[in-house]
């Protein structure tokens, strides 16, 4: 007896092969673009699509182009992946439409120069020469690179001593005076300071100079190397122990007579020995201090006068002789303890 399976209800037709369903359902975003109706796939823009070969003949494959090519002025710069934006632009997507602009107000491309009023070029100008040393261009790092700044140099000033720097000031002090002789060049004078006033019972103006006659002494205060002394010098006295002949460092002095033996000559030379020029008042003071005579012997051609009766010799030990010269040249007078 053999054992089987029989169906009790009704009989299903075999199962056929249909073959790969015919329609694929496409997307954007989500979004279905279509349905069983839409059977052609259109590839555009920057996509591409090719059909494998062999065992992979059914199969569709989707690229996009990565890369794009930028060019400067024509120039190409070559093929990137990824664009950058510096300071200074800003990108907008509208769209799919990417824009890139200038941030702001874009700078003008010519920049007209002047000088007083007066236009220094137009358009076809291009490079501006900033030339030294009173005028230096540089940069700005704080206000950004597209500003250049001019500053103007102030003219180097030296002393006799040191190089002072380049002031934007000059104080003019005491005893000077500015005046602007161009549109950029000032001139600096001194003013001539106005001379003491002299006066002796009666007033003598300010002369600027001042003549010193004989018989005061000229010099530089000690420690005030800009003050001048006068002085009347004093009468002092060189010891001679001999015959001495009179010079002009006796005159308005006096001579001191030491010897103790014998005769001592002074001797009273030509007027043209003492320096020449106007003798007259010049003296010569004689005091004997020492025991030995004194004489006072003139050269040949110079008088020297006496009263009647009386000798040119002193007198003795500590006898004092005057010898005053007279208006006449080469003529002298001698009084005093004279000898008879």
């Amino acid at each position: 007896m053999t054992f089987g399976i029989t169906p009790a209800g009704p009989v299903f037709p075999e199962q056929t092969d249909e073959g790969f369903p015919q329609f694929i359902q496409w997307q954007l975003d989500g979004e279905n673009l279509g349905d069983t109706s839409a059977d052609t796939v259109n590839i555009t823009g920057g996509l591409t699509a090719t059909r494998g070969v062999g065992e992979n003949e059914n199969v569709i494959t989707l690229s996009a182009e990565t890369q794009l090519d930028f060019e400067q002025a024509g120039s190409p710069i070559g093929p990137v992946n990824t664009l950058n934006l510096a300071d200074g632009l800003s990108v907008s997507l509208v769209d799919g439409v990417l824009t890139v602009e200038v941030e702001g107000s874009p700078p003008s491309t010519f920049l007209q120069w002047y000088q007083d009023g007066v236009p220094l070029g137009d358009d076809s100008v291009h490079h501006v020469n900033v030339l030294g040393p009173l005028l230096t261009a540089t940069r700005s790092s704080g206000s950004g690179a597209s500003e250049i700044q001019l500053v103007g140099v102030a003219p180097g000033w030296q002393s006799l001593s040191a190089l002072e720097g380049n002031p934007e000031t000059i104080i003019v002090g005491d005893n000077l005076t500015i005046e602007q002789v161009s549109g950029n060049a000032v001139r600096i004078d001194g003013v001539p300071t106005t001379p003491p006033e002299w006066q002796q019972g009666s007033d003598f103006g300010n002369p600027q100079r001042i003549v010193v006659g004989t018989g005061i002494l000229l010099s530089v205060a000690s420690g005030e190397p800009d003050t001048i002394q006068l002085s009347v010098p004093r009468l002092a006295f060189t010891d001679v122990p001999g015959d001495h002949t009179i010079g002009v460092a006796d005159l308005d002095n006096g001579l001191q007579t030491s010897g103790t033996t014998g005769t001592q000559n002074i001797v009273v030379p030509a007027d043209a020995q003492l320096g020449g020029g106007d003798l007259n008042g010049r003296s010569v003071l004689i005091y004997v201090e020492g025991a030995a005579a004194v004489d006072v012997l003139p050269v040949s051609g110079v008088n020297v006068h006496v009263r009647s009766g009386l000798l040119a010799q002193a007198a003795g030990q500590y006898a004092t002789l005057t010898l005053i010269h007279t208006r006449h040249a080469d003529d002298w007078v001698l009084c005093g303890d004279l000898h008879t």
